[in-house]
């Protein structure tokens, strides 16, 4: 299993972490592969483990932005010969987000850093370009501008259950006025 130390933490008992890094081979090839196209992209913020009492996920404190790749149809590169370098172009990645120097590979391109076995996670915004790198270390074009960005988990204080204090609080609100009109 492969341990992740340029995302600042090694997840080593994590099975997301398998076959993330590109491999390079000795191809002849000296064309530059083409820019890929991002057909959507996802983020999925760490969490504090269960308070059921049962052992913790190893996966749960990861935070994983996923971006789905597609090649140009009349590009000779294919996702099996094509990784991409995720750059960041504006803004600061998330504390404990440290990119790698080598492609990742696609077409879902993973990226994941230790966001933190907490419920209360900090919003984030950046700008990220995947740069296309062929298993011959052709350098490519950049995809589009990736605008990443997440309002944060748990801003409100969590309370038992992990119910926001902010529903609590429309619940009584709304109770209120229910009692209020009879």
């Amino acid at each position: 299993m492969l341990a992740l130390l340029w995302s600042g933490f090694a997840f080593a008992d994590c099975s997301l972490t398998e076959d993330l890094l590109f491999q390079a081979s000795t191809a002849s090839d000296v064309s530059a592969p083409r820019a890929g196209e991002v057909l959507s992209w996802t983020i999925t913020r760490g969490r504090k483990p269960a308070a059921s009492g049962t052992t913790a996920d190893s996966c749960e404190e990861i935070g994983i932005i996923e971006v789905a790749m597609q090649r140009p149809a009349d590009d000779t590169d294919t996702d099996d010969t094509v990784g991409y370098l995720p750059v960041i172009r504006e803004g600061d990645t998330p504390d404990g987000m440290v990119l790698p120097d080598t492609p990742l590979s696609g077409p879902n391109v993973r990226i994941l850093w230790n966001d933190g076995a907490v419920n209360q996670q900090d919003a984030i915004e950046f700008t990220l370009n995947l740069i296309a790198v062929d298993t011959a270390g052709n350098v490519g074009g950049s995809s589009e501008d990736i605008e990443i960005f997440d309002d944060g988990v748990g801003a409100a204080c969590d309370v038992a259950g992990g119910t926001s204090v902010g529903w609590l609080a429309a619940g009584v609100l709304l109770f209120g006025l229910r009692r209020r009109q009879r």
